[in-house]
């Protein structure tokens, strides 16, 4: 997809062998797939990490531990990724953190929780400090810090509690640059100062009748690049968006006043018309 979020090509699917994704991240001028196949490996199944080139080509198994169950999240890290691997079955049980090589040849545990700990990982995702950020969807739900060495962080654990403040169970979890998280799991997004343990809601997908409209996962950063002669934001300048300046001409100002001179006129229609094609990004 493009930055706007428009559709491109299609560079992988199950038909060439990419199914069960759970996780993916670019690294090393790659494309890494976290899979968690609902077989574990030791029975024949695909868990584990697989890399390929931006275009698609190339597809490998970098890693797949026989004792991987279920990868839930992947996280980059140096040297390698933590990855989230659980399953509740009590012929394969796993609820814990590995951590595998860049090249899959190293695979060790990078935490193993304790009871009440964290229960059902999902999205992993990396800090500053080399550490990581885990959602944990049961047990104790919530956020959950490791440093780089597998230790619990400080603060180690934060409760999502979401709009009602009494618990929410979050899938996906994004350290920002100011030190807090976000987070998303069922109709919730929201927001978490692990350090001063206070949380905002930002979006609550509920309508008026207590309907859920969405259900949101993981979280990810895309840099959107600037595309202001886009008026119907569909990542690309062409008649739709030449039809929408024409109708605002004239106007005091709005989208359509590219060049920001408080009228729609010949001048916004000149910047329309350079821009023309798809958006960059």
């Amino acid at each position: 997809h493009s930055s706007p979020g428009v559709f491109v090509r299609r560079v992988q699917d199950q038909s060439t062998g990419s199914c069960d994704v759970n996780a993916i991240c670019l690294r090393d001028g790659k494309v890494w797939i976290g899979r968690g196949d609902s077989i574990a490996n030791s029975a024949g199944g695909l868990d584990g990490i697989y890399s390929m080139n931006l275009d698609g080509t190339g597809l490998v198994a970098v890693s797949r531990p026989a004792s991987m169950v279920s990868l839930r999240g992947m996280a980059p890290v140096a040297g390698g990724f933590v990855v989230s691997d659980y399953s509740s079955s009590s012929s394969n049980p796993a609820n814990r953190l590995l951590r595998i090589s860049t090249d899959g040849q190293s695979v060790t545990v990078f935490h193993q929780p304790e009871a009440g700990g964290m229960t059902f990982p999902q999205q992993v995702s990396p800090l500053p400090n080399g550490g990581v950020v885990v959602a944990a969807f049961s047990g104790n739900p919530g956020l959950y810090f490791f440093n780089a060495d597998g230790t619990p962080g400080t603060p180690a654990y934060y409760r999502t509690q979401g709009p009602t403040w009494t618990v929410i169970s979050p899938r996906g979890c994004y350290p920002l640059e100011n030190g807090k998280v976000l987070y998303a799991g069922g109709t919730v997004v929201g927001v978490v100062d692990p350090v001063m343990q206070e949380e905002f809601i930002i979006v609550n997908a509920v309508s008026p009748t207590g309907t859920a409209i969405a259900n949101f996962s993981a979280i990810s950063r895309i840099d959107i690049e600037a595309c202001p002669a886009d008026l119907t934001d569909d990542g690309v300048v062409d008649g739709n968006d030449l039809g929408s300046l024409l109708a605002a001409w004239g106007a005091t100002g709005g989208a359509a006043d590219l060049n920001g001179d408080g009228s729609v006129d010949g001048n916004d229609l000149g910047m329309l018309l350079a821009a023309w094609g798809p958006c960059p990004g």
